[in-house]
């Protein structure tokens, strides 16, 4: 996970859940929202593993903060506008790429569990 501080929007991607809340805003169900837009089909297996894996919710709510500072990016300054979106459309495809892939774990791990019964 990242870890980074932009003072050009004030968001904080990998600080602790209680602390990026207090400093972003950020809602307690916006990383859970962010994920199942970008992933509707997989709507139950976003729920369980936001409900019982920390690492997972950290993951979602990084998507969210990265997704609002993209949005943002347009009140930024010209000189570091480019650079900015460039950043942040690059953090929201990792973060989504890591979500994908945690996703995908799960199913094997569903489907791996259904045929050791």
């Amino acid at each position: 996970m990242m870890a980074q501080y932009h003072r050009s929007c004030l968001c904080i991607v990998g600080a602790k859940s209680g602390r990026r809340t207090a400093m972003t805003g950020l809602g307690q169900d916006e990383g859970l929202a962010s994920a199942l837009r970008r992933f509707p089909t997989h709507s139950a297996q976003i729920r369980h593993l936001i409900e019982r894996n920390e690492s997972f919710r950290a993951m979602c709510d990084d998507l969210a903060i990265a997704e609002r500072a993209l949005l943002s990016v347009d009140q930024l300054p010209n000189t570091i506008r480019d650079e900015r979106r460039i950043e942040f459309t690059q953090m929201v495809d990792s973060l989504a790429v890591e979500i994908e892939r945690c996703l995908s774990r799960i199913k094997v791990i569903s489907i791996g569990e259904r045929f050791n019964r």
